[in-house]
């Protein structure tokens, strides 16, 4: 069970969080650190968490318990029950990608002009085996075939981003 989720922070149609928000996806367990904006790092750790259940269910980021730790410099550790992963960012992009047992194999792309799932497919056919492709399992989730290999996939703006099942 693998997930990702990306953010582009350079969207313009991204609005600021502040504490109001970060109320509303809140679950009374989170920890973070004190000394960073956690929305961003809270968001993407329970998406990435989320979609690892691999269910086709409603995202409800209160129900999805994160403890965040502080790594290094834009890199941070996060756990719920057995999931664990890593979320890094900067400036630009906030990513959590995080798996049951180890960590995923995953990749970060910038496009300059906005993100679209033809650019995302086009990254995956370029980093994967070229005799597999992108398919949809019996929920319409994706795997790569013929090995029904899992992959998670996020996109946001100009970052696009996908993490592989070893």
């Amino acid at each position: 069970m693998i997930g990702i989720d990306i953010v582009d922070l350079t969207d313009p149609f991204l609005q600021k969080r502040g504490e109001r928000p970060l109320n509303l996806i809140k679950h009374p367990n989170d920890q973070f650190p004190d000394d960073c904006n956690p929305f961003w790092l809270l968001w993407t750790a329970k998406e990435a968490v989320f979609k690892s259940f691999r269910k086709d269910k409603a995202f409800s980021p209160t129900d999805i318990e994160v403890q965040i730790t502080q790594r290094h410099q834009g890199v941070y550790n996060y756990q719920s029950d057995q999931y664990y992963g890593v979320i890094l960012g900067n400036h630009h992009f906030v990513c959590a990608v995080g798996s049951m047992d180890m960590l995923p194999e995953f990749r970060i792309f910038y496009s300059p002009q906005a993100s679209k799932s033809t650019f995302i497919r086009q990254k995956i056919s370029e980093s994967t085996n070229p005799l597999h492709k992108l398919e949809a399992d019996e929920l319409g989730l994706p795997i790569i075939s013929p090995t029904r290999q899992l992959i998670s996939i996020s996109h946001h703006h100009h970052y696009a981003a996908f993490a592989v099942s070893s």
